[in-house]
């Protein structure tokens, strides 16, 4: 038993077409940008902010070194009023170092878990800018082949029907003879 298709407006098969190649631009657009932010995100963790804090940590280490040397000094030749200075100095850099070292920790910690997340975030996003660019073209394609035989069949249909309705020799011979009835 054959079914029919009940298509009401082939001209709003055009405009799913149209919008779905829309659709396709927009989303291999989204997934490039997506992709890419995750690949400048890593890049700034692992060539910018790490590198950053592990400088901080050899500067402050140096100044730190420094700052000791000053407290060991002022001991053996201030007194410890006069010493107050230096051990503040050394206090500081104290909380600076460990903050700058727990932000080297925090980072590299950041940057495990980033990669995990990335490498799924990346995973799907290749898949489905494979579905994107392999499957929609497809379906675009058979839209426009749906598109061309609904055409084509309401064409043919419309064809048939001025056929059917067009007046044939033997009704014109008829409407003449029906008209001379009615006039006698």
């Amino acid at each position: 038993m054959a079914r029919q298709a009940r298509v009401y407006s082939i001209d709003d098969l055009r405009r799913f077409r149209g919008n779905l190649m829309i659709f396709m631009e927009r989303t291999r657009a989204i997934l490039d940008e997506s992709s890419s932010a995750v690949t400048r995100t890593m890049g700034w963790l692992q060539q910018d902010r790490l590198p950053h804090w592990q400088n901080q940590v050899k500067r402050l280490r140096t100044k730190h070194a420094d700052a000791r040397g000053n407290l060991l000094g002022a001991k053996l030749f201030k007194s410890p009023v006069e010493q107050l200075e230096e051990r503040r100095q050394v206090d500081l850099l104290d909380r600076q170092l460990k903050e700058a070292e727990q932000k080297v920790v925090a980072i590299r910690q950041l940057i495990r878990d980033f990669d995990g997340e990335a490498r799924r975030h990346l995973t799907a996003c290749n898949k489905l800018a494979n579905d994107v660019d392999q499957d929609l073209p497809q379906a675009v394609d058979y839209l426009r082949n749906i598109i061309d035989t609904l055409d084509d069949y309401s064409e043919a249909f419309a064809d048939a029907e001025d056929t059917d309705s067009a007046p044939t020799d033997e009704d014109e011979e008829e409407k003449p003879a029906s008209n001379d009835k009615g006039k006698a």
